[in-house]
């Protein structure tokens, strides 16, 4: 793969992943206003997206009590998470092949250890540590949940960018607003961006324009449309029956829509990285 992957992949090595509470290219949290919207289902989409094309990805699952990434990637539930974090065992000991291409960081304990809530400053802490991997990947995608306290300690451990995902319906959209505001407030520099959940274009960006325009009124701050993804019977099915999304068929709605959201991480990526200039390139060179 050439274009935006390989200038992100030049920016890393000649400088780092940057510095925590900077924007960092690369690592993008998904985060909610609230939980039941598909936020773990479209970070394993769009992780999955790029593994098949080759960029070297890493998925997050950030809740250190409970996991759900490892459910929809087939990992086994004996296998440790990010709850079990400690001096014996650092990230790269909780990293786990999911396919060439893919690695995840799984949520929850499952360890010996019972799981248990951290506290802000240990909450921050883990983060940081999780970080530390980051420079091994093109794309680290973050699972940040519903969880206000969880998003921001991940947003101030360093992030390119934020998705907020919603459904269409008035109490996602108030949550999505709720988490933009705190997150726009606390982060003025760090791009929040709307993701709808359950909707294909056309009708994600008119859900998108209601959060835009609410956004612009109240807050404002600019917000960007990261794209939309529907409803597929073939990914609601496979989840049902405990099948691994990287085993689904890459022509349904949901992966077609996926690689859409995909393709313009990928060039805001390589914009960031290159400048301005790199507007005028083709995604693809």
């Amino acid at each position: 793969m050439s274009g935006p992957v390989d200038s992100l992949r030049s920016f890393v090595a000649r400088n780092g992943r940057g510095t925590a509470g900077e924007p960092i290219p690369g690592v993008v949290v998904f985060a909610a206003g609230k939980g039941g919207v598909g936020t773990s289902t479209l970070a394993a989409l769009v992780g999955v997206a790029a593994a098949r094309r080759g960029v070297r990805t890493l998925l997050v699952d950030a809740h250190e009590t409970l996991g759900t990434l490892h459910h929809l990637l087939g990992v086994s539930d004996g296998l440790p998470g990010i709850g079990a974090l400690d001096a014996a065992a650092g990230p790269a000991d909780l990293r786990v092949r999911v396919t060439e291409h893919l690695d995840l960081l799984p949520g929850g304990a499952r360890g010996p250890q019972e799981p248990s809530v951290l506290a802000p400053g240990e909450r921050a802490a883990l983060y940081r540590k999780l970080s530390s991997l980051y420079v091994d990947y093109d794309l680290v995608l973050i699972d940040g949940g519903a969880r206000l306290d969880a998003v921001t300690a991940l947003v101030a451990a360093g992030c390119e960018r934020v998705l907020t995902v919603t459904a269409p319906d008035r109490v996602s959209l108030a949550g999505s607003y709720a988490m933009m505001k705190v997150v726009s407030a606390r982060f003025p520099d760090t791009p929040v961006e709307v993701l709808v959940s359950g909707r294909g274009e056309p009708e994600a960006r008119a859900v998108f324009q209601v959060v835009e325009t609410a956004a612009g009124h109240f807050l404002g701050v600019p917000v960007a449309f990261a794209g939309g993804v529907p409803e597929d019977p073939a990914v609601r099915a496979a989840a049902a029956a405990g099948e691994p999304l990287h085993f689904l068929e890459p022509e349904t709605p949901a992966w077609t829509a996926a690689g859409a959201v995909l393709d313009r991480l990928l060039f805001q990526q390589h914009s960031l990285v290159a400048g301005p200039s790199a507007q005028v390139l083709s995604l693809f060179d």
